[in-house]
């Protein structure tokens, strides 16, 4: 899907211009109309991220599956979901095939950049590329890359404190990320229209959004950062 942008109605004042979103930073704006909620809610929701209200590890499988999605739709990659024989044992992969090179926005750049021509380049190997080490918390760097997207852009702001919130601690940070909800709505038409394709993906290309959706967990767990417990 190509990038989204919102316009403004005819006769208005005329405001600044609204940035273009890629997909991810939209789905990560708007995660709470799009993934199932945690059961325990933030204390007054209506003043947290939305990325708060789901569970975090579901939101970043989501956000690297929508970035190979995205770059399909931009024309950069073919995606296929393929069943691979390794010591006679069969497991379903998707091959990425490079169509074209060049740069876009968002998550979906960091992972165009780490495609390679080797044949049977699969999305995980992709995501590997992308990751590139082990992390403390894989999951925050996955979130990271659109919530500096929507703090550059000042639809999400950092509040120095002591005490940081539920919303700072996945990223281990002492600060409070509080959203510009006036800020985010203005979007609200872009996010509509991402939304519709998105699910029309995951409904009409249910295998494959699965199969997208298994490659990014199984990336993010590979590359969690564990302790050495061994005793000597």
């Amino acid at each position: 899907m190509s990038n989204v942008s919102d316009s403004q109605p005819q006769g208005a004042p005329a405001p600044q211009a609204l940035a273009t979103l890629d997909a991810t930073t939209l789905l990560f704006l708007f995660a709470d109309r799009v993934l199932p909620l945690i059961k325990k809610q933030p204390e007054h929701p209506e003043m947290h991220c939305a990325f708060a209200k789901v569970d975090g590890t579901t939101l970043a499988a989501d956000l690297l599956a929508c970035a190979m999605w995205e770059l399909r739709g931009q024309g950069f990659v073919q995606l296929q979901v393929a069943e691979e024989k390794v010591l006679f044992v069969k497991t379903t992969v998707t091959h990425v095939q490079r169509l074209r090179t060049g740069t876009t926005t968002g998550l979906a750049n960091g992972l165009l950049q780490k495609i390679t021509d080797k044949p049977k380049e699969t999305a995980k190997s992709v995501m590997d590329h992308w990751f590139g080490k082990d992390y403390p918390s894989p999951t925050g760097v996955v979130l990271g890359v659109p919530l500096a997207a929507a703090e550059q852009l000042g639809l999400i702001n950092k509040v120095e404190t002591d005490r940081p919130n539920v919303m700072a601690k996945v990223f281990k940070a002492k600060y409070h990320l509080e959203p510009n909800l006036a800020g985010i709505a203005a979007y609200e038409s872009a996010f509509s229209a991402f939304a519709a394709a998105w699910l029309a993906f995951k409904t009409n290309e249910a295998a494959l959004y699965q199969q997208l959706v298994k490659a990014a967990r199984s990336s993010i767990s590979a590359h969690q950062e564990r302790e050495d417990n061994d005793n000597f």
